[in-house]
């Protein structure tokens, strides 16, 4: 973590809140591409699973960097005392967990990835799932309940999209990224992209509320929770997959001592 005075005890209590990732280090970054080639044809896309694993991987690693962030400048700031200190930790707490959600989405996309290429999903094979607006990430996931749904793999990636949390902190990243963002309290008077004027509850004349503003859509800690939790699922739904790659290997003749 930066710079930001906490007690170590403090310190120790924010790892605790934030997944640990620890375990999958090794069983990830040990798995190289180019070995594994060497008992794959050369048009098997099978390896190319390999880079999709650390790329998803390190992005998760940098969600969770961004969450202890988020923790941290909040408690740091807060122990100053102050309003100002209190209006500046949540500013923080929210450039963090933007952060996180933004990265979430990303490593949904590189573990999509991963999947097409270890499961070998062509082009042709993803077609009928995929539409102008949406994600590689849905379009795997609704071809393998369409497709494979008794995979152990395929249901993993089932309970994720069925997950609300999972939904909730998508659909929070595409408002950051295409409507306007969420807002949260504790930065001041806020105002939603709509018309001022409101129709009187008797429907005959319009009212005109000044100086208001409009209610937050979060406060940060709701948030924080939220990226939290989803990245417990993203973790989950990686490991699944990683089960199902070691598979893949053990019958193409490799042993856990062969992949790299």
């Amino acid at each position: 973590m930066t710079n930001v005075s906490l007690h170590s005890q403090t310190l120790e209590w924010i790892k605790n809140q934030v997944p640990c990732l620890d375990d999958l280090y090794d069983q990830v970054l040990s798995l190289a591409p180019d070995f594994i080639s060497s008992r794959f044809p050369p048009a098997s896309p099978v390896p190319v699973a390999v880079p999709c694993f650390h790329d998803t991987l390190h992005t998760l690693a940098q969600a969770r960097y961004a969450l202890l962030e988020a923790h941290s400048h909040g408690i740091s700031y807060r122990n100053k005392g102050g309003w100002k200190d209190e209006m500046t930790a949540v500013w923080m707490e929210r450039f963090y967990v933007d952060d996180v959600a933004f990265r979430l989405y990303s490593a949904g996309e590189h573990l999509a990835n991963a999947i097409i290429c270890m499961m070998e999903i062509s082009h042709s094979d993803l077609l009928p799932f995929k539409s102008k607006n949406i994600s590689t990430q849905a379009a795997v996931g609704q071809y393998l309940l369409k497709k494979k749904p008794l995979l152990p793999v395929a249901q993993a990636i089932a309970s994720l999209a069925r997950s609300s949390a999972w939904a909730e902190a998508i659909e929070y990243r595409n408002e950051l990224v295409h409507e306007q963002p969420p807002s949260v309290h504790g930065l001041g008077i806020v105002y939603k992209r709509s018309k001022r004027w409101q129709r009187s509850p008797d429907g005959n004349t319009f009212e005109l509320s000044i100086g208001a503003g409009d209610k937050p859509d979060f406060d940060t800690q709701q948030v924080i929770k939220l990226m939290t939790t989803a990245l417990e699922l993203l973790i989950g739904a990686l490991k699944a997959c990683l089960a199902y790659y070691e598979d893949r290997l053990r019958q193409a003749g490799f042993t856990s001592s062969q992949r790299a």
